[in-house]
């Protein structure tokens, strides 16, 4: 039952954002505040992650759980094209940030060791680091283009 609260909050919270994305387009009203996006943008992203961690954790939810997948991985794909062509780089940096917690979370499923342990540490470090050279690189490139 909890697996499935999850699920529905992400879907939930991510047909909000994309509500609150394209309405003011096609109403020709204003748009929503850039916090307000934000703070959809990352409550369905929190639900996705914290929902894939329990399915990889947890044997009990295979079905919910490869809907979940499917699910997130075509708002995720959404989410960086809706970043590339905004030329916003939040959307990429809390996607990014999420794959690394959850392929964590995979990796310490794996083993439990001292050993586990040290290896998603450095791989925490690692990615961040990457993920965060990357991002600045894209926004450079954004600015220099414009």
């Amino acid at each position: 039952m909890k697996f499935f609260i999850v699920t529905l909050l992400f879907v939930f919270n991510a047909l909000a954002l994309i509500l609150a994305i394209t309405l003011p387009k096609l109403t020709q009203k204003e748009e929503m505040p850039k916090w307000f996006l934000y703070t959809l943008a990352l409550a369905a992203v929190a639900f996705a992650t914290v929902g894939i961690s329990m399915g990889i954790v947890d044997d009990d939810f295979r079905s919910s759980f490869s809907i979940l997948i499917m699910i997130s991985a075509g708002l995720y794909t959404l989410g960086l094209r809706y970043g590339s062509m905004t030329r916003n780089i939040f959307y990429p940096a809390i996607i990014a940030f999420s794959l690394i917690v959850i392929v964590s979370v995979q990796l310490v499923d794996i083993s439990n060791g001292a050993g586990m342990f040290l290896l998603v540490s450095l791989f925490n470090v690692i990615s961040i680091s990457v993920v965060i050279k990357v991002l600045l690189d894209l926004k450079k490139k954004w600015n220099h283009d414009q």
